[in-house]
């Protein structure tokens, strides 16, 4: 037996809510990496986001779940269909 057959596929709004902790992670993280190294090249980039990539999420998520006990939600816009990734 593998081990996706014995694990509970994530529900759709755990996806969701990974998604939205990737993309904040990202974002943020990349608009410090630019003003800290404007003339790095996309593979720069590309490297330092894997290094950093970890932590990032972490704090992402940290700042979901803040801003879902202040009664927040982060909610992903049905016409909007941005497929961007890191």
């Amino acid at each position: 037996m593998s081990d996706q057959e014995t694990k509970n596929p994530p529900d759709p709004e755990m996806k969701l809510r990974r998604k939205a902790a990737q993309a904040i992670a990202f974002e943020i993280w990349r608009q410090d990496f630019r003003r800290a190294h404007p003339e790095a090249t996309r593979d720069e980039r590309d490297q330092a986001w894997e290094e950093a990539r970890s932590d990032e999420l972490k704090k992402a998520r940290r700042v979901l779940s803040a801003l879902e006990r202040g009664g927040f939600r982060v909610v992903r816009d049905a016409e909007e269909s941005v497929s961007r990734s890191p």
